[in-house]
């Protein structure tokens, strides 16, 4: 059986790449090259750790890789239009090209339907992405919100894919706390390293208050 067990940083990269090449963008684009890099370079890498333990066969971590991508393209059409109005036209667009790789990301996920346990944390993921749409049509936030929404729609989504490899091997498995931490702090590091939209909201002065490598470390010790 082939398995994805390698998590060296020039593996990583490399499946980085394959699963970014691919030529069915649209011709108006609102994803930042950089930010969609950065947090699909961090997903693969957290899927991998735990794939490591649970090996996968490699054409089933190659379609979920792709779910994934779509999945994640969707996030980020959805914060171009973090600060646009709706009635403009760019936000629309930003808004349409969401639920277009949003149903990419079901099709993507279709070979997926007959295993109930990553069906089903698929539902809870998107319940929850949903949640941050409702939150972000508030438009004024207060920092803790602001943190709300990046768990909703990052976190969310690096719990997703930490605990996929236990499901598409059939082994029910049980998280830590710490783990789940480990997720959302991977996910808010991502954001205020390379999602401008997002982390526009927080000011420079704020964002260095964040010492994130020494939060996880803290974390896992």
């Amino acid at each position: 059986m082939i398995t994805f067990q390698d998590t060296s940083l020039l593996k990583i990269e490399s499946d980085v790449s394959f699963f970014l090449q691919t030529q069915d963008k649209p011709t108006i684009d609102f994803i930042e090259p950089n930010s969609e890099k950065c947090y699909f370079r961090h997903l693969i890498r957290i899927y991998q750790q735990e794939a490591f333990h649970r090996p996968v066969e490699e054409a089933i971590t190659t379609s979920f890789f792709y779910f994934i991508r779509y999945l994640l393209r969707s996030n980020l059409s959805f914060d171009h239009s973090f600060f646009l109005p709706i009635s403009q036209k760019l936000s629309k667009l930003s808004f349409m090209y969401g639920d277009y790789y949003l149903a990419k990301a079901g099709a993507c996920f279709f070979p997926f339907k007959e295993n109930k346990l990553l069906s089903d944390a698929m539902v809870m993921t998107l319940q929850t992405i949903s949640k941050s749409q409702w939150l972000q049509s508030r438009q004024l936030f207060s920092r803790f919100e602001w943190f709300q929404l990046v768990m909703l729609r990052y976190g969310s989504l690096f719990q997703f894919c930490m605990k996929a490899p236990g499901y598409l091997s059939n082994k029910k498995t049980e998280w830590p706390k710490k783990k789940m931490i480990y997720a959302n702090t991977t996910a808010l590091y991502c954001t205020l390293l390379a999602n401008k939209y997002l982390s526009g909201y927080i000011t420079h002065a704020k964002r260095n208050t964040f010492d994130l490598i020494r939060l996880q470390k803290k974390l896992l010790s």
